[in-house]
């Protein structure tokens, strides 16, 4: 009997600690203020052409870098957009105003 509640209480520690460990890797990690951004294509603003596979290292909500194969820093977010086409720094700003054509309605 002694036996059987030793192992209990040892099996008993083991399912909690890995619970623990697992419950710790499942929360979210704290924001470091990176980002790196992995591209498949880039729309290079300076020269008016689009290049294949560059990487946007952004930080603070601003992009510091762009370049291919950048490290990201520690505890940095990877986004993996390498399938896709990206614009930095380009806001859609695209509206119609055609209802203020003839806004008294004459």
């Amino acid at each position: 009997m002694a036996v059987r509640d030793a192992l209990r209480a040892v099996l008993g520690a083991a399912v909690t600690g890995w619970l623990t460990v697992a419950a710790a890797q499942a929360q979210t990690p704290a924001d470091t203020g990176y980002t790196l951004i992995r591209t498949g294509r880039m729309f290079d603003a300076e020269s008016g052409t689009f290049v294949a596979g560059r990487d946007v290292l952004v930080h603070d909500q601003r992009i510091d870098s762009v370049g291919v194969g950048l490290r990201a820093p520690a505890g940095a977010r990877v986004i993996d957009l390498r399938r896709y086409t990206v614009l930095p720094g380009l806001i859609e700003a695209h509206m119609h105003m055609m209802y203020l054509e003839n806004p008294a309605g004459t």
